[in-house]
């Protein structure tokens, strides 16, 4: 007799497949590197945070971004650009197979 799976939703989680999901999307680009430092900030800030919920398509592409959190509004429009340009490894389900999931991350950034 095959085991039933079960799934427990969490009040903030909105997953696509909740029942067939396996592993969550994850971006190729962890430390957010590649992203640089946004010109538009003044000299004295050396560091910033931007808190995002993405929504990642079954090709590993990002194709829609939620700012949720900032340290400072300089950070939010670059942190959005970067994460549009990001690469991800597309959430699988069960099966192994790619499906679209959001997910929520956080760029730091500093000089």
């Amino acid at each position: 007799m095959a085991k039933q799976r079960s799934c427990r939703i969490l009040a903030l989680a909105i997953p696509l497949a909740c029942a067939a999901q396996k592993t969550p999307p994850a971006p190729l680009d962890s430390n957010w590197s590649s992203c640089g430092f946004p010109l538009e900030a003044p000299n004295e800030i050396t560091e910033g945070w931007v808190s995002l919920k993405l929504t990642i398509d079954a090709d590993g592409a990002p194709v829609w971004v939620e700012r949720i959190a900032a340290s400072d509004p300089v950070f939010e429009k670059h942190a959005e650009r970067c994460a549009l340009r990001g690469q991800f490894d597309p959430a699988l389900d069960q099966n192994g197979n790619p499906v679209s999931q959001e997910i929520r991350i956080k760029i730091v950034f500093r000089r």
